[in-house]
């Protein structure tokens, strides 16, 4: 069983050397945590498969996550169909009023 929480990150450039706080703005700056609680068994499960991919846990699971949103999202676009009429043309052409 897991549980996600949504937490805000309580980090300032003023706790980091100048350096990173440099080379961060190029990036979109991860500013909030979500917290997964789950059983340890669940734990060492995500910690197996993220090594066996040479990733953290974290970055697995951050991963995981986005990629399951992603399906979600296209899965429940609006579907454009290419051979479909658009509503104006769905009426009889000029050569076929006479």
């Amino acid at each position: 069983m897991c549980c996600f929480v949504r937490q805000p990150t309580r980090r300032s450039r003023d706790t980091f050397p100048s350096h990173i706080a440099e080379a961060d703005q190029g990036f979109m700056a991860k500013t909030e945590f979500l917290q997964i609680r789950c059983t340890a068994a669940d734990r060492e499960r995500i910690r197996r498969v993220a090594e066996a991919e040479h990733l953290e846990p974290s970055t697995w699971a951050r991963r995981t996550l986005l990629q399951a949103v992603e399906r979600w999202e296209t899965k429940r676009a609006p579907q454009l169909r290419v051979a479909e009429p658009t509503p104006d043309r769905a009426t009889t052409s000029h050569r076929d009023k006479k």
